[in-house]
């Protein structure tokens, strides 16, 4: 991986966030990023293979209504996710309990979330914030 001085922070990005390679410092208050402060760097059509700490396995779209979801079980077994946020706002929490659109913590349009240990997988719950469906896309992967 590049240096991370020379990395360019994303944490409202207006880019295809599925391409490249994604790295990680420690965590900061960002512009909306929730967990570690995402970066961005290289180009591919797929997602990264290995950031040095974590093995990316999978990744998928999630279509969020007025129903609360969670990740899907099959990447559940997981212990990072990087949630980018496509298309319209949302609301969620990552303790277990349900947000709704009007509770919990609010991601905009471009933003990123990042979950830490296979427990806020479990417990990540997401509703649509407004009255347009959302959609987000879930990169998962294991801590080596």
């Amino acid at each position: 991986m590049s240096d991370p001085s020379e990395l360019i922070p994303i944490a409202n990005p207006k880019i295809d966030a599925n391409d490249g390679q994604i790295g990680s410092l420690d965590r900061q208050i960002g512009n909306r990023t929730y967990g570690q402060m995402v970066f961005l760097s290289g180009a591919s059509d797929r997602i990264p293979v290995s950031t040095g700490d974590v093995d990316w396995t999978n990744n998928e779209p999630l279509t969020v209504s007025t129903t609360v979801l969670q990740i899907s079980p099959n990447l559940r077994d997981n212990d990072r996710a990087v949630i980018t946020v496509e298309a319209q706002a949302v609301r969620f929490e990552f303790d277990g309990s349900e947000p709704t659109a009007t509770t919990g913590h609010q991601a905009e349009n471009g933003d990123i979330i990042t979950l830490t240990g296979k427990g806020e997988l479990e417990n990540f719950r997401v509703i649509r914030r407004d009255g347009s469906d959302s959609t987000l896309r879930v990169t998962v992967g294991m801590r080596q």
